[in-house]
């Protein structure tokens, strides 16, 4: 009985953190936006160590999603550019993240 509750509390976070009420996204992404995330990923994503490398890709593209501000803190600070590099990174799970910075408008994966 305990390890079905917790698979469903898990589950239920897991559902939260990927798909957040859109006031509750928006108020993150400022916060994290106003705390220069973007610049802060940027600068790591020379990093050597490979998870380091998909998890900011990760970030930068949930960031962007549905949030034009960000998008336009991505491109003053040349992030297309950075990011491009690691279309071709040698760990395919690096690559695959990478990617999710160039949906379309609104898509973060």
């Amino acid at each position: 009985m305990t390890v079905c509750l917790c698979e469903h509390f898990f589950a239920q976070l897991l559902y939260i953190v990927n798909n957040p009420p859109l006031c509750l996204l928006m108020f993150t992404q400022e916060a994290a936006l106003q705390g220069n995330l973007i610049a802060i990923c940027l600068e790591q994503l020379d990093d050597p160590h490979d998870l380091l490398r998909q998890w900011l890709a990760l970030c930068l593209g949930k960031m962007w999603c549905f949030f034009d501000a960000a998008r336009w803190c991505g491109v003053r600070d040349s992030a297309h550019e950075k990011l491009y590099k690691l279309l071709t990174d040698e760990n395919p799970e690096v690559m695959s993240r990478s990617r999710c910075w160039n949906h379309g408008k609104g898509q973060s994966s």
